[in-house]
């Protein structure tokens, strides 16, 4: 459920540079995109050249291969980080327990944004680490006759669509070096599904656990009740009343966005299958493809 995105990091580093990021960020941001993804993305020197063109892009990409994204913390733009897709808990303190398909930890792509306060796993984050994501679009499945057709859903109006999400800095050990690993990791928040993600994202398995849904799409007069500072220091014991208040305004704009501000079609594997190859991630996944044995008549 909602494991595949498509953004840009050029576009969402120059969104964040034309919304004033300061030149040390901008430095910060390419030297951490550098460790995750191992190109170096800046002039040594001159740091503020910055190669556009070897910024990854993702027109399709798996949370499973957890790539770098810029996530926003706070209004003020300076705040924009890389982080990592895949929430690694505080608990895990190896590579293998954050990485290996078998862990549970491995899965921490989205988090349900109602129990996000209620749950040890995610609670810190959810008071101090709240974020928004600014992606394209992002991919669901949808199950018919015992196969799976995905779609590409994304704004009628072609803005971005602002994902809720929340993020830590995680620090886990690489047994083979000894070396501890520091990084910001991220989960997307979900929430229940609008009628029309409904019809698309319909995995039986999915529904039987946890009901229909869709990933926390805010409006950007929402972004700043959702990045609202926590009114507790960190040592510092919660006030009940104060405390449920402020979940209660968070939570208020974790809703599904009206699926009138939304559209979708059907596209080509996101996986290798027997009768067709996946093409890639290239532009082309992106385009509408009809699946002529799907009943479109569904939707």
């Amino acid at each position: 459920m909602c494991y595949d995105k498509e953004y840009q990091l050029r576009r969402q580093l120059k969104n964040a540079i034309n919304d004033g990021l300061a030149d040390e960020s901008i430095i910060e941001i390419l030297q951490n995109l550098s460790k995750l993804t191992g190109h170096d993305y800046n002039d040594q020197a001159d740091p503020l050249n910055i190669a556009w063109q070897a910024l990854p892009e993702f027109y399709h990409v798996s949370g499973f291969s957890h790539p770098p994204l810029i996530v926003h913390g706070a209004m003020h733009p300076s705040k924009a980080i890389v982080a990592e897709w895949g929430f690694i808990p505080a608990w895990v303190k190896n590579e293998s327990e954050a990485y290996d398909p078998r862990s549970p930890y491995n899965n921490n792509l989205n988090v349900q944004s109602k129990t996000m306060f209620e749950k040890k796993a995610f609670a810190k984050a959810a008071r101090y680490g709240r974020c928004v994501i600014y992606i394209d679009a992002y991919y669901e499945s949808h199950h018919y006759k015992g196969k799976t057709y995905p779609f590409r859903i994304a704004r009628k109006d072609g803005r971005p669509l602002i994902i809720a999400a929340i993020c830590r800095k995680s620090k886990y050990l690489n047994r083979e070096t000894g070396e501890e690993i520091t990084k910001n990791t991220v989960a997307s928040l979900t929430c229940t599904a609008n009628s029309m993600i409904e019809k698309i994202h319909n995995n039986p398995a999915m529904i039987k656990r946890t009901g229909h849904r869709m990933l926390v799409i805010l409006e950007e007069s929402n972004v700043s009740d959702y990045l609202q500072r926590y009114p507790f220091e960190l040592n510092e014991k919660p006030d009940p009343l104060e405390e449920n208040i402020f979940q209660q305004e968070v939570l208020s704009v974790c809703q599904p966005l009206s699926e009138n501000q939304l559209e979708f079609h059907s596209v080509k594997n996101l996986r290798d299958r027997k009768l067709m190859p996946y093409v890639g991630n290239v532009p082309e996944i992106t385009e509408p493809y009809i699946w002529p044995d799907l009943d479109y008549s569904r939707f």
